[in-house]
């Protein structure tokens, strides 16, 4: 049966109004904000009081110590499920060990509020990127303690190690801060970009890792994100 040009017209451009929609919805990034009041200054800038290690950890049917000086060895041991395709933990050397949830099914904003837990944004995974996300008034704080060269070992269900040493830490100020979509200024830059733009600039291109907080300002707990990439080594 012939489509009349008119409908075929109409069919084209509901099919790209979806596809943008899509488009736009895979820009979100979601909020990792705090309660403000929890807020302290650490090195000028304002962060979360910083969580307490060496407390038990309870993820899944996983349950370990959480310390910075907790071996490798033992924490990977204490992650080990038999899935090679899940992240499960998040290590730095003398930094933190953090057990890494994922998101729930089609919830791409959600952002685990249990103490000491990282995590899994599902949507860079599409673009072969790891992205990983805390609250900066939990996990998230340990990230600013995060500089240029250290190595990162992202840990995976079977016991299989990724390892990452980071590259760039950007900062951005968030013009709508509690919106998944607000439009975001550069710090060192103040160039201004979209969610979409910052979204394709550190969760796309050659695979990688970010690790993603909210940056406090005063009372406002989503002033800003924070962006730790690190690449593979």
């Amino acid at each position: 049966m012939r489509v009349p040009k008119k409908v075929l017209f109409f069919l084209i451009i509901s099919v790209s109004l979806i596809l943008s929609g899509f488009a736009f919805a895979e820009a979100n990034l979601p909020a990792t904000g705090e309660d403000p009041s929890l807020a302290i200054a650490y090195d000028g800038l304002p962060l979360a009081q910083p969580v307490t290690f060496d407390t038990l950890g309870d993820v899944g049917n996983a349950e370990f110590q959480v310390s910075k000086t907790v071996p490798v060895n033992d924490f990977v041991q204490s992650l080990i499920d038999g899935n090679s395709n899940t992240i499960r933990g998040l290590y730095v050397d003398n930094k933190f060990a953090f057990p890494v949830v994922q998101q729930p099914s089609g919830n791409a904003g959600f952002v685990s509020t249990t103490e000491n837990v990282i995590t899994d944004f599902a949507m860079p995974r599409k673009y072969g990127v790891t992205g990983l996300l805390a609250h900066n008034y939990l996990a998230g704080t340990e990230f600013f303690g995060l500089e240029i060269g250290n190595l990162i070992q992202v840990v995976y269900g079977d016991g299989s190690i990724q390892m990452y040493q980071v590259s760039d830490i950007q900062s951005y100020q968030a013009l709508s801060p509690h919106s998944a979509s607000s439009n975001f200024v550069n710090l060192a830059t103040s160039e201004k970009l979209t969610a979409s733009q910052l979204f394709k600039r550190v969760y796309m291109g050659e695979h990688h890792l970010t690790l993603q907080t909210c940056i406090q300002q005063g009372s406002e707990d989503s002033w800003g994100r924070l962006f730790v990439i690190a690449d593979p080594v």
